[in-house]
Parts: structure tokens; sequence; C-alpha cells
């Protein structure tokens, strides 16, 4: 019978500590963390498309005021782009070293990128990168309530 009031006792501290812990979290700064989660998401979702050249899939992530340079840089890829990926050993993966959203419409998220296809000059395949460092930068939609990335020229 002490087993179960004890039991009862912790559950019932977890559950007030839960409800502080949600409560702290929706007061203070809960909207910054939630953008932050969402624009995470969205980063590693474009990242896995497009550093392992499935620019197709990228494009769901990209701008529309990007798309021109998506496409030009997916009509580059050729077959020897698409050995290369294949051919690699260690797959893709990343690391975000930091995220900064500003005026919630803008945002970069810095990476470490390690074993990245990235394509090399014109008439030359791409290349694995063992390390690399990336900068994104998003743009929000507000009203798709959506992140997308805005590539550079």
């Amino acid at each position: 019978m002490i087993a179960n009031f004890k039991t009862i006792i912790r559950l019932g501290l977890a559950f007030v500590a839960a409800c502080i812990g949600l409560v702290t979290t929706t007061n203070c700064g809960g909207k910054a963390s939630t953008d932050e989660r969402s624009l995470l998401l969205r980063a590693d979702s474009f990242v896995v498309a497009y550093y392992n050249g499935l620019y197709h899939e990228a494009a769901r992530f990209v701008a529309p005021s990007s798309m021109q340079r998506l496409r030009f840089i997916a009509s580059q890829i050729t077959q020897a782009d698409v050995d290369v990926i294949r051919q690699r050993e260690e797959p893709l993966s990343y690391e975000v070293v930091a995220t900064t959203i500003e005026h919630d419409s803008c945002a970069q998220v810095e990476l470490q990128l390690h074993n990245a296809f990235t394509i090399d000059s014109i008439g030359q395949p791409g290349t694995i990168s063992t390390e690399q460092t990336a900068t994104l930068n998003f743009v929000y939609d507000k009203e798709q309530q959506l992140w997308f990335v805005r590539l550079s020229e």
C-alpha cells in the first residue's frame, strides 16, 4: 500500500514538472523554439536531398526565386556524377553548427558536412567532399507557414 502511494506521488510530481516545463516553453520563447524546429526539419530534408544529388526532391524545399538556379544545377549532372555518388564509401552526414533566425522571416543554418556530393567545374565529374562547411539561407513563407532555402547565385 505504501509502495503504491509513493508511486502515485512520484507520478504526480512528474506530471507537475512536465506541466511547468510545457508552460515555460510556451511562454518563454516557445514560438522561437517551434520556428527553429521547423527550420531544422526543412534544412534536414533539403540537405539529404541536395547533397546526395537528388535535386528533384530538393526542389520541394527551395524558394520559388531559386528554382531556376536549382534547375540549372540539376541540368549539369552527368552519368559520371551519378557514378561518383553511387561509389561513395560513407553516407552523407552533417552537424548543425549554428542557427540564426532574423525577424521571423529570414534564417541561416550553418552546417559541417561529411561525405557530401558537390558539383565540380563543367566537364568534370563532381566529387565527394570528406568535410566542408555550408551556410543555407532560408526565407519564411507566411502563407504556407514553411521555410524555404534561398540558393545563392
